[in-house]
């Protein structure tokens, strides 16, 4: 049985060589940007600056500074705030 992948392959020969290529090019380029991430993310001080942000939100909350961004509510709210 073919993967998923091998199927995607096949449906991509099916396509002319101009899209082939766009679409080529923009699964390069998601795979690099998967790495880049999975690169930051490896780093030990990637952990650090996820604590400072984190301790920041944590403040942000705290002081009421942040609010509820669901549209629904969102909505609610600036017609209320008008």
């Amino acid at each position: 049985m073919p993967t998923l992948l091998d199927q995607a392959i096949e449906e991509l020969k099916a396509l002319p060589p101009e899209t082939q290529d766009a679409i080529a090019a923009d699964v390069l380029d998601m795979i690099r940007s998967e790495r880049k991430w999975e690169e930051l993310f490896a780093d030990p001080r990637s952990d650090a600056l996820f604590d400072k942000m984190a301790a920041k939100v944590r403040a942000d909350i705290a002081s009421g500074s942040v609010f509820d961004f669901d549209p629904v509510t969102l909505s609610a709210n600036l017609k209320t705030d008008r």
